[in-house]
């Protein structure tokens, strides 16, 4: 726990893992590491597994860099329950979403590069049953300020994605992203709903130059409450749930009551059997498909 550690712009606190040392969480803490309350933390080349919930859960913080991670084994696995809505189950009944390699949880300026994300201990039901809950690599609430930068989010068919980033308060003017985001140069693999989601606020929020692949859709932008976001010169292809089912390459919407914001789409890459960038739907509005876009 690195709990009310505060260094300066000037002078970081960096924690540095040793070669062939792996940090195993303890399962009976919701995360392999938690950062809360503190300020300019470096965690570098640190391996870790484990973690009930997340490998990383950054709380509360401020100027936090997560450099050259490999974080895998976290999150519970559950009992699939067919006689519900096909999701997974934990051993207290709740159902299983949101467990996270690393959980930007109302924290503000915030970098995660070059890490590697894989292997949950669970996995995610698909739509066939209901709306896929299951582990994400990230899982986000940010206070702005966060950058996600040539990363590897790597799933499995043993051990899939529900999102490669997953937003939290999607219908809240700060929720996902926020505001001032960057997610570029990283590759997102195999999960059974979005590659990511800049859902929420989306003000000045940019997505450029990754690869998606093995989801059900690409992005997600539904809904965008403030705005404006970027998306552009990203390879989005191959695109397919583990049944086989594709969605849309961007799925969009709010409708009158959520589609403040305007969305840009410039020069990306598009190869799919599903829907190109399309109005899916978000929130109770009649109009719910419709959103702001330039393309």
């Amino acid at each position: 726990v690195i709990k009310a550690q505060r260094g300066s712009a000037d002078g970081w606190i960096k924690y540095v893992g040793e070669k062939g040392l792996t940090l195993k969480g303890n399962r009976s803490l919701d995360s392999a590491v938690i950062v809360k309350d503190s300020s300019f933390i470096i965690i570098e080349g640190v391996e870790i597994k484990g973690g009930r919930n997340h490998g990383i859960n950054v709380v509360n913080s401020n100027d936090v860099r997560i450099i050259n991670c490999d974080i895998s084994g976290y999150g519970r696995v559950g009992k699939q329950d067919f006689s519900k809505d096909g999701q997974f189950y934990d051993e207290r009944g709740k159902a299983i979403n949101g467990d996270s390699g690393v959980f930007v949880n109302y924290s503000k300026n915030l970098v995660i590069e070059r890490c590697y994300i894989h292997d949950p201990r669970g996995k995610t039901n698909t739509w066939y049953y209901s709306h896929p809950a299951g582990p994400d690599p990230i899982l986000i609430q940010s206070r702005g300020g966060t950058v996600i930068r040539y990363c590897d989010f790597i799933g499995s068919d043993q051990h899939g994605w529900m999102d490669g980033i997953e937003s939290t308060e999607n219908g809240m003017p700060d929720g996902g992203f926020n505001r001032d985001g960057d997610i570029y140069g990283n590759f997102f693999a195999f999960g059974n709903d979005d590659g990511f989601e800049l859902d929420g606020g989306q003000m000045n929020v940019r997505a450029y130059g990754n690869k998606i692949e093995g989801f059900l859709c690409g992005v997600s932008t539904a809904a965008n409450l403030r705005g404006p976001s970027y998306i552009y010169r990203n390879i989005i292809v191959n695109l397919s749930d583990e049944y086989g089912r594709v969605g849309s390459v961007i799925k969009n919407g709010g409708g009158a009551t959520y589609s403040k914001g305007i969305t840009f789409f410039f020069n990306n890459t598009f190869v799919t059997e599903g829907g190109g960038i399309a109005g899916v739907g978000f929130g109770y509005d009649e109009d719910r498909v419709l959103y702001k876009g330039i393309s």
